[in-house]
C-alpha cells in the first residue's frame, strides 16, 4: 500500500507541477499587466504565508502594512521604475523594525517582507525589458526547477553524506552537487540556443545563483522547523504552499535582478543579468 500512496502522491505533485509552470510560464509570456499580476499575487501570498508562520494574523496590522508596501513598490516599478518605488517597501521594514519590541518574532517577520518584497520587484524589473525580460526569466526558471529536480534523483540515485540533517534530513551533498550542475547545465543550453554562444563567466554566475536557491531553500526549511510546521500552506495540491514553491526562486530571482542593476550601462536589470 505505502508505494501506491507514494505513486498517488508522485502523480499529484507532478500534475500540481506542470499547472504551475503552464501559468508562470504563460504570465510570463504576456508580460505587461498579466505578469505584474502574476508577480504580485505570488509575492503578496508567500508573505501571507510567511506571516502565518510566525504566528501573525493574516490580516493584522503587521500583515496589511507588508501588503500596502508590496502593492504599493511593485505598482511604482510597473508603471515608470521610479527610483523611489523602494520606499513603500523601505518605509514598512522601518515601521517593523521600530516597533520591534512589542511584535514577536520581528526580525523575521521584517526578512520575510524584505524577501517577499524584493522578489515582486525583482520579478516586474526583469521582465520589463520588452526584447529580454522574457528570456532572462525563462533562464532562471530553467535554473530553479532543474535545480530542484536534479538535486532530487540525483540524491535518490547517489544518496551519501546528508546536507544540513538537523533543517532538512532528506537533502544530500550529492543531490546538492548534481542539482547545481544539471540547473546551470539547463540554464546554459536555453542562452546557448538563443545566442549561439555563452561565456564562461555566464556559467559561473549560475552555478553561483543555482547555490543560493539551493540556500532559500534550506533557509525556509529552517524557517518552518523552528515553528514546527511542515508546510507553509496547502493551496498547491501536493507541493504545499506558494512559499515553499518560490523559497529558492525567490533568493535567485533577487541576486539576478540586483547583479543587473549594477551594470546600468547595459540599460536594463534583465541586460545587465544576461550580460554576462
Amino acid at each position: 500500500m505505502a508505494i501506491f500512496d507514494h505513486l498517488s502522491d508522485l502523480g499529484t505533485r507532478t500534475a500540481s507541477a506542470i499547472v504551475m509552470a503552464i501559468i508562470a510560464i504563460g504570465a510570463t509570456w504576456l508580460g505587461s499587466w498579466y505578469f505584474f499580476a502574476f508577480a504580485v499575487v505570488v509575492a503578496l501570498v508567500a508573505f501571507s504565508e510567511w506571516i502565518k508562520i510566525l504566528g501573525h494574523g493574516l490580516f493584522s496590522l503587521p500583515a496589511l502594512l507588508g501588503y500596502a508596501s508590496i502593492l504599493a513598490s511593485s505598482h511604482m516599478m510597473m508603471t515608470d521604475g521610479t527610483p523611489f518605488l523602494l520606499v513603500p517597501l523601505g518605509c514598512a521594514i522601518a515601521v517593523l523594525i521600530l516597533a520591534g519590541s512589542v511584535l514577536k518574532n520581528s526580525l523575521l517577520l521584517v526578512t520575510g517582507l524584505a524577501i517577499c518584497g524584493l522578489f515582486g520587484l525583482s520579478l516586474i524589473s526583469l521582465r520589463a525589458d520588452p526584447e529580454l525580460g522574457f528570456l532572462a526569466i525563462v533562464v532562471l526558471f530553467a535554473l530553479v526547477w532543474g535545480t530542484d529536480i536534479g538535486a532530487y534523483f540525483t540524491g535518490r540515485l547517489i544518496g551519501g553524506p546528508k546536507l544540513w540533517p538537523g533543517v532538512s534530513p532528506k537533502k544530500t551533498w550529492s543531490g546538492s552537487v548534481g542539482g547545481t550542475l544539471i540547473g546551470a547545465v539547463s540554464a546554459a543550453m536555453i542562452i546557448y540556443y538563443q545566442a549561439g554562444l555563452i561565456s564562461a563567466l555566464f556559467i559561473g554566475l549560475l552555478i553561483v545563483l543555482s547555490i543560493l536557491s539551493q540556500l532559500g531553500d534550506l533557509g525556509e526549511s529552517g524557517l518552518k522547523r523552528k515553528f514546527g510546521v511542515k508546510d507553509s500552506g496547502s493551496i498547491i495540491p501536493g507541493h504545499g504552499g506558494v512559499l515553499d514553491r518560490i523559497d529558492g526562486f525567490a533568493i535567485a530571482c533577487i541576486a539576478a535582478a540586483a547583479i543587473g542593476v549594477g551594470w546600468p550601462d547595459l540599460g536594463t536589470s534583465a541586460a545587465g543579468f544576461l550580460g554576462w
